[in-house]
């Protein structure tokens, strides 16, 4: 990890949060950080295929569109047999929708190790 061997005190990790441009993650209780992400980021949103019939806007979906933020949800079977070229694809479209909006070079995704 790129803090050394102390973990992050929670105001660390909201500076850190706070400086994503976009941020991908599954749907659940960790998209909560995405309320620390600034307007105008974006959230890319993975909810599994099989909720996909019965999905409906979710709490984080309504909680992105209260904050600012672009939102792009994916539907995808991420625990079984994941379609990673339509992952690529759906964070692909929303560095093209926040180049458009912003007028912005490429994002910086934030330095991770082992």
């Amino acid at each position: 990890h790129f803090y050394g061997s102390r973990l992050p005190s929670i105001p660390e990790q909201l500076q850190w949060v706070h400086q994503i441009d976009i941020m991908v993650g599954m749907t659940g209780a960790g998209l909560a950080w995405s309320l620390a992400m600034r307007p105008g980021s974006y959230l890319v949103m993975i909810v599994p295929e099989t909720t996909a019939s019965s999905y409906e806007t979710s709490y984080h979906d309504r909680q992105a569109i209260r904050v600012g933020l672009g939102l792009t949800v994916v539907f995808n079977d991420v625990k079984y047999n994941a379609n990673v070229p339509r992952l690529w694809a759906a964070v692909n479209t929303t560095i093209q929708a926040w180049r458009e909006r912003e007028k912005r070079q490429p994002p910086t995704f934030p330095a991770t190790g082992a």
